[in-house]
């Protein structure tokens, strides 16, 4: 995943067979999530989102793809 620019806006691109991106704070709670079309996403929700650890890959059933823990964070 690659998250543009970093968690100032949450969009980026994702691999194929992603649906949802999320943002995770770090207790593990979902601070920001964007649906993935075309291998896209972006939300609608204006940052920053400092709060963000990790970012999370999604399939179409909820589970669990990826997690990439954000450097310095």
């Amino acid at each position: 995943m690659m998250v543009f620019p970093p968690l100032i806006h949450f969009a980026g691109f994702a691999a194929d067979g992603v649906a949802t991106v999320t943002g995770l704070d770090a207790s593990g709670n979902t601070v920001i999530s964007a649906p993935v079309s075309q291998n896209l996403f972006a939300s609608r929700v204006p940052g920053p989102f400092p709060s963000v650890v990790a970012v999370e890959a999604l399939d179409t059933h909820g589970n669990v793809l990826a997690t990439e823990h954000r450097p310095g964070r």
